[in-house]
C-alpha cells in the first residue's frame, strides 16, 4: 500500500509479505492463475495444500492420507473436473484450475479473499460455479473484495462498488 491503514476484525494490521497476508487469514485468487495461482509442477492434491502445508506434515514427511482426504473434500465442494486428486494440474481447463486455486485459499480459511478477474479465461459453468462459490462465502461471513473490468459482473454479485481511475476512487455505488 502506498498511504492509509489496514484494519481487519478492529485490529490495525501490518502486510509486509504473502505469509504476514496469510497469516492475517487474507488470500489472493489472481487474474493470471498460471503465473501466481498455482504451481504448473504440482499435482491438484499439492496445490490444494500449498497454503495449510504444515497442517499435513509431521516430522518433516507429509502425510499422504491427510492431503488426499483435503483435497478431495474441495474438489467435492467445488465440483472441480479432475480424473483424480493426483493429476497434474497443467492437464486441468482453466475454470478447473481457478477452481483448485480458489481450494487453496478456503483450505487457509481465510477471513478476506481478494477475487482479481476471477472469471477471466473460463467458460460460462465454471463463471456460474465461480459466483455460487462467492455468494456462499459472502453469505457465510467472509469478505470479498471483487476486482472486475466488467461492468454488469460487477453489478450482478456487488452491493457496494467502488470506481477507481488512475489508483484513485472517484464513486462509489450502493445497493440497487
Amino acid at each position: 500500500r502506498d498511504q492509509g491503514r489496514l484494519i481487519l476484525h478492529g485490529k490495525e494490521i501490518e502486510i509486509k509479505s504473502p505469509i504476514h497476508a496469510i497469516r492475517h487469514g487474507i488470500g489472493l485468487i489472481s487474474e493470471d492463475r498460471k503465473k501466481e495461482g498455482f504451481v504448473s509442477t504440482l499435482r491438484v492434491k499439492e496445490n490444494i495444500n500449498l497454503t495449510t502445508i504444515k497442517d499435513t506434515v509431521k516430522n518433516g514427511i507429509i502425510r499422504d492420507k491427510l492431503e488426499r482426504e483435503k483435497a478431495k473434500k474441495f474438489i467435492d465442494m467445488l465440483n472441480i473436473k479432475t480424473p483424480s486428486e493426483d493429476a497434474n494440474i497443467v492437464h486441468l481447463s482453466g475454470g478447473n484450475q481457478h477452481k483448485v486455486v480458489l481450494a487453496k485459499w478456503l483450505a487457509a480459511n481465510g477471513s478476506v479473499l481478494i477475487f482479481d478477474e476471477p472469471t477471466r479465461g473460463v467458460d460460462v459453468n465454471a463463471k456460474s460455479d465461480i459466483y455460487r462459490i462467492m455468494r456462499t462465502l459472502a453469505d457465510q461471513g467472509v469478505g470479498i473484495i471483487f476486482i472486475s473490468s466488467e461492468f454488469p459482473e460487477l453489478i450482478g454479485l456487488s452491493n457496494r462498488c467502488l470506481v477507481m481511475n488512475d489508483g484513485k476512487i472517484v464513486d462509489e455505488l450502493i445497493g440497487d
